[in-house]
């Protein structure tokens, strides 16, 4: 049993006056049943010790707080393998927001050296939902409701949502569920985009041809078909400039990408996708579009 903390006495007096006016009972004992069998799941044969003193992962994911997006299961990821922060929309914040969660988990990734980068986004997103039927919150935050707290992300991040809802309402025949879909891929765009500006040494090793200083950064978006059981990943491709679904068992993904038309010179990211010059015309303040070079086929 912990001793008590007598340094401490008096501190928490929330937690004491929850503690004072609850049942007293440990909260196992306490606990609902739906709350008791989630912690009867656990089993200390699973988890094994070496897991916990391995901490140098080599993958970084950003992936919204969903409770269907499980990134572990996805990817059937051990402890220690990834570093993984949700929020809700998998939103990245542009640097002018304060965001000190997100600024002290991009410094662990620094510190640990991790080079690699996920951005996962779904369908059916509740923050994208609501950013669409509510695409212009009332300018103070202290008048938004419950629903544009949950969707304050996606208004922050510099999507111009009022600009973007009608038009994939209108490209979708009104249907919202689909034009929130549609804005949960630019919403991935988006949050790239902000992961680059928050973190510019990130960006500089997109774009180093160092192969030791050398990051990846994808974006990843989780489809489940419409009336089926079907789950499939899409990622973001250069040469089509819309999301494909990517095949595991013959790898096509994006080894490598442009973040300017000059990173593209004598790239042969250039030369597959024929069109570098004509996709960096977009500036800086507009969803980035990504050279993606595809890995040799065996």
């Amino acid at each position: 049993m912990m001793k008590e903390d007598t340094h401490n006495k008096g501190h928490y007096a929330r937690l004491q006056l929850v503690g004072d006016r609850a049942c007293g009972s440990a909260l196992p004992d306490a606990a609902d049943d739906v709350l008791r069998e989630y912690l009867g799941r656990f089993d200390p044969s699973d988890h094994k010790p070496e897991h916990y003193f391995k901490n140098h992962p080599e993958i970084a994911v950003v992936a919204c707080a969903d409770s269907r997006l499980n990134t572990a299961h996805l990817f059937r990821s051990d402890p220690g393998e990834d570093f993984l922060f949700k929020s809700v929309g998998a939103m990245v914040l542009p640097p002018d927001v304060d965001d000190p969660q997100m600024d002290g988990w991009l410094a662990l990734c620094r510190v640990k050296g991790v080079r690699n980068f996920l951005v996962v986004g779904h369908r059916d997103c509740g923050a994208a939902m609501t950013a669409v039927t509510q695409p212009q919150p009332p300018a103070d935050r202290r008048h938004w409701s419950t629903e544009q707290i949950l969707a304050g992300n996606v208004y922050r991040s510099g999507l111009k949502t009022h600009e973007l809802v009608p038009e994939f309402l209108q490209a979708t025949g009104g249907d919202a569920p689909r034009a929130a879909n549609t804005l949960a891929r630019r919403m991935l765009l988006q949050s790239m985009e902000n992961l680059f500006a928050r973190a510019p040494w990130i960006e500089e090793g997109v774009m180093s041809t160092d192969p030791a200083k050398q990051v990846n950064v994808l974006g990843l978006y989780k489809r489940i078909g419409a009336g089926t059981s079907e789950v499939s990943l899409e990622y973001y491709d250069f040469d089509s400039r819309d999301f494909k679904t990517f095949d595991p068992k013959r790898g096509q993904m994006p080894t490598h990408m442009c973040v300017r038309k000059d990173d593209c010179a004598g790239c042969s990211c250039a030369d597959q996708a024929g069109k570098a010059g004509q996709a960096f015309t977009e500036t800086r303040s507009q969803p980035m579009f990504f050279a993606a070079r595809a890995p040799a086929q065996g």
